[in-house]
């Protein structure tokens, strides 16, 4: 994949760009549409995730998934409460990007940032730490792109 710099370069070099950009721009329009009403849709029954205008749901996750999951979240979360590092959040977590929506396995919150969370909250914002347990069937958008979403919006280890 070309880089940010590269694609940046291309666009202002093409003598079409601002017919590119106005695309684009109606494109993401029409994306966020489809957000809000994935937004409206989703509730606490429903595992799925918002990425780059798609709607993708996860269907029940085999033994071996969600016993690790359960372990790492369970050890992580004991050490954070001892130390009182901040929240950490399994499964069920709805990460609101700027563009995507994601639930990852685990995750970790600074105290700094969940400082104002509420019980009743249900997005929260980019995280510390994000771990998501790798499937056949989610490895493409995992290393790809919530890798990239993940980094671009400061999570500093996935």
């Amino acid at each position: 994949m070309e880089s940010r710099e590269t694609l940046l370069a291309a666009l202002k070099d093409s003598p079409d760009a601002l017919l590119l950009l106005e695309e684009i721009q109606q494109a993401l329009e029409e994306e966020s549409t489809q957000r809000n009403a994935f937004h409206a849709l989703i509730h606490e029954n429903v595992k799925a995730e918002f990425i780059n205008g798609q709607i993708v749901y996860h269907s029940p996750v085999k033994r071996k998934h969600w016993r690790l999951c359960t372990r790492l979240g369970s050890i992580l979360d004991e050490y954070v409460t001892i130390n009182k590092l901040g929240e950490v959040g399994v499964e069920k977590v709805m990460i609101s990007l700027t563009r995507n929506d994601y639930e990852p396995d685990i995750c970790f919150f600074s105290n700094e940032k969940a400082k104002d969370f509420t019980d009743d909250q249900m997005h929260f914002p980019a995280p510390d730490f994000v771990v998501e347990i790798l499937s056949d069937y989610t490895k493409k958008n995992d290393y790809g792109t919530k890798f990239r979403d993940y980094a671009a919006h400061g999570v500093a280890e996935y």
